[in-house]
């Protein structure tokens, strides 16, 4: 960058800054700090809840899988024993 460049840059900063929002006065600022902090808490709420939510979904989620495959586990054990108690029937037939 050439010397005028800067000096071209560092002007055009200055104009930008000049042009920026008219200085607040104290109490302006506190309660436009005070907005800004209030929609952060709640914000963070916000998604604190959302987390929770997703959160108890999964959880459900979790519990219906793994009921399903409960459910399957027992299906599948009674039918192994009706096909073991009509084995232990033929072979007491054959015997």
């Amino acid at each position: 960058m050439t010397e005028e460049e800067r000096q071209e840059s560092d002007g055009e900063r200055e104009i930008s800054d000049s042009d920026s929002e008219p200085e607040l006065d104290p109490a302006d600022y506190e309660k436009r700090r005070d907005l800004c902090l209030r929609q952060i808490i709640l914000s963070e709420i916000q998604f604190n809840k959302l987390k929770i939510i997703l959160r108890d979904l999964k959880i459900k989620q979790v519990r219906s899988s793994s009921s399903c495959f409960s459910e399957t586990f027992i299906h599948m054990t009674s039918l192994r024993r009706v096909e073991q108690d009509r084995t232990n029937r033929y072979a007491a037939l054959l015997c």
